[in-house]
């Protein structure tokens, strides 16, 4: 299924046994390293609950969805280091946890041709 309406802001929290209620399949249109913020790099201290190493942020359109979804794109703070070769085009799949929250991210394989990609988001699992 496509998407129609808004962008929508996500927020990365680790799975922590959780399942997700929802996936996203997204194309990246923008990487790029995420602003210092007021705090510049105490904001992102490796002591701070909500830190995130070597931060990028990702836009994205979304391109597929399970579950109930309204948006047409999605931004999402994550790790680089977790990421270290995303690139614009990639496709990804998201897990939600509501309609704000990302628990998995996972890189589409390049072989999944466009007219697979719903039985391949079907059957992704957070691993």
């Amino acid at each position: 299924m496509r998407s129609s309406g808004k962008h929508v802001q996500l927020r990365w929290e680790g799975a922590a046994g959780r399942q997700p209620e929802g996936k996203l399949l997204v194309q990246v249109q923008e990487l790029k390293a995420a602003g210092q913020g007021l705090l510049g790099q105490l904001e992102n201290h490796p002591s701070l609950a909500r830190s995130i190493p070597e931060p990028v942020d990702i836009n994205a359109s979304v391109l597929r969805y399970t579950g109930s979804w309204s948006g047409s794109s999605v931004s999402l703070r994550y790790s680089r280091y977790e990421l270290p070769d995303g690139a614009v085009n990639d496709r990804f799949a998201l897990a939600l946890i509501g309609q704000e929250v990302c628990i998995c991210l996972a890189r589409v394989p390049s072989s999944v041709a466009e007219a697979a990609l719903d039985d391949w988001l079907a059957q992704w699992t957070c691993d």
